[in-house]
């Protein structure tokens, strides 16, 4: 993934930093997510770029190929509306090995979004998000969720996590397959509900993934209503109520951005210790489901344990997606070693 605390470039010349302008800016023939001011960097920067430009090549063309023969033998793309996709399936006989035919694509766009992200632009991000997009639509599985919500939280969707994490609450993961597009019937999240009950009848099998995605949100949300707090107190007596509203607005994320209720307000203490004791039930949740988990992901280079085995995957794609983005927010890694110290002192 992109280094967590580099800022995603957007039309940017990836040598000189100079912003798109003119008509002289282009992007790579080969990746198509790398911009350029002009031929002679684009050559400079050729050593450094071709390898990783040649793997999203490849990918991109295993994935077409894949799809290709799809068409071929069942008249059928993964690029179809989903829908539509489905209604084929449901109606042709043929399409008994439909699942193996979408677990081989989804195989290949895993690797494609694995190189696409290694690149610090939102194009890269965005093509890498409709391909996870794509992924979930056709073969939910829990690891999808993962990558999804990392590279979301990469491009700062803060609010659209939020929606696709109340959507996976209120519907099971395979309600997918009957659903066109895959979020819609959720939208503007509450931030602070979801703080109450997202836990609540989650299945066991609830994914790390979606928990330490959650945990960081309710951290940075946290955070939000501290900064705002110091910024009140901050603020001089009879300055001008627009700029009390700017400075307000601009101290917390774009998930509390809209709310008035929290805005206007200065006390936020019930807020604040709902989000902790939110966070502390999602680390019993994923705690109670595999005590080693939380080690791992605090510290992935460590001795892994017996039982690490039993998750391997989710807590691989858990640490691959979600542990960086947790490095811009040192806090909640701090927030989970006190829980684990707590835990260790307990148990002993």
């Amino acid at each position: 993934m992109a280094p967590h605390n580099q800022v995603l470039r957007t039309k940017t010349c990836e040598v000189c930093g100079v912003r798109k302008h003119g008509e002289n800016f282009f992007l790579c023939d080969g990746c198509e997510v790398v911009w350029y001011c002009s031929n002679e960097h684009q050559e400079s920067h050729r050593s450094s770029h071709e390898k990783l430009c040649k793997t999203i090549q490849d990918c991109k063309q295993d994935v077409r190929e894949e799809d290709d023969r799809l068409q071929q033998s069942h008249g059928a793309s993964v690029f179809l509306p989903p829908g539509t996709l489905r209604d084929r399936i449901s109606t042709n006989p043929a399409f008994d090995n439909w699942s193996i035919t979408f677990t081989i694509i989804g195989f290949l766009q895993q690797e494609l979004i694995d190189a696409l992200i290694q690149i610090p632009t939102t194009e890269a991000h965005h093509v890498a998000l409709h391909h996870c997009q794509t992924m979930n639509l056709l073969e939910p599985q829990q690891v999808y969720w993962t990558n999804h919500l990392g590279v979301m939280l990469r491009l700062g969707q803060e609010q659209e996590c939020y929606d696709l994490l109340k959507w996976s609450q209120i519907n099971n993961a395979m309600a997918w397959l009957q659903s066109t597009v895959m979020n819609t019937q959720v939208e503007h999240a509450d931030p602070l509900e979801m703080a109450c009950s997202y836990t609540e009848g989650m299945s066991a099998s609830g994914d790390f993934g979606q928990l330490s995605c959650l945990l960081l949100l309710h951290m940075r949300r946290l955070n939000d209503l501290m900064t705002l707090k110091r910024a009140a107190e901050s603020l001089p007596q009879h300055l001008p109520q627009e700029l009390v509203d700017m400075v307000k607005t601009n101290a917390v994320g774009a998930p509390l951005r809209g709310r008035r209720d929290i805005l206007e307000r200065e006390e936020h203490s019930q807020e604040m210790e709902l989000l902790k004791k939110s966070m502390e039930g999602i680390y019993l949740f994923a705690q109670q489901r595999d005590p080693f988990f939380w080690g791992q992901f605090l510290h992935p280079n460590g001795k892994k344990h017996p039982t690490h085995n039993l998750h391997a995957e989710e807590v691989e794609m858990s640490i691959k997606f979600i542990r960086p983005l947790w490095e811009d927010t040192p806090i909640a890694f701090e927030f989970i070693q006190s829980l684990e110290d707590k835990t260790m002192k307990w148990a002993s």
